[in-house]
């Protein structure tokens, strides 16, 4: 894809975003949940382009903030279940990101904090539902391991 094309999606994600997270304020939360939708469509297709487009697009950060959103979204909604898959596929997506591009020195800070976002992220949600399953279990010691590894 050329770099042309790149910054068009790119401008597309921070378009439908910007509608989206309006909406989200505004406490329309399906409105924003349909934008959040088209937003991560957008930022696959960046991500999917590999690492051409690293040099002047974020599109990790891009992915992280996509997935976050939908658990925003989803959890007002008090669709937990949803809100749950969108954390794991955040913290499956930021583990093969760190294994497939390498553990070079930016991408690991730049994994590492996005990986420590993700979990408080996610125990507030716990907290919030008031339940832990052996799933959350495993994403604890997941933060060990990533804790240990990164620090």
């Amino acid at each position: 894809m050329s770099d042309a094309c790149v910054k068009h999606v790119e401008l597309a994600w921070k378009v439908k975003t910007t509608i989206a997270n309006q909406y989200f304020n505004d406490g329309i939360y399906d409105l924003a949940l349909l934008g959040y939708l088209e937003a991560l469509a957008r930022a696959e297709v960046l991500n999917s382009n590999g690492s051409q487009n690293l040099k002047f697009i974020p599109s990790v950060q891009i992915m992280v903030i996509s997935y976050t959103n939908l658990s925003n979204t989803y959890l007002e909604l008090k669709d937990y279940k949803s809100a749950k898959n969108m954390y794991t596929r955040t913290v499956c997506f930021l583990l093969s990101t760190l294994y497939s591009k390498g553990k070079s020195k930016e991408n690991t800070k730049n994994i590492d904090s996005a990986f420590r976002n993700v979990f408080l992220s996610y125990s507030a949600f716990l907290k919030q539902i008031g339940k832990e399953t052996k799933n959350d279990v495993l994403l604890n010691q997941i933060k060990k391991i990533v804790d240990s590894e990164f620090i």
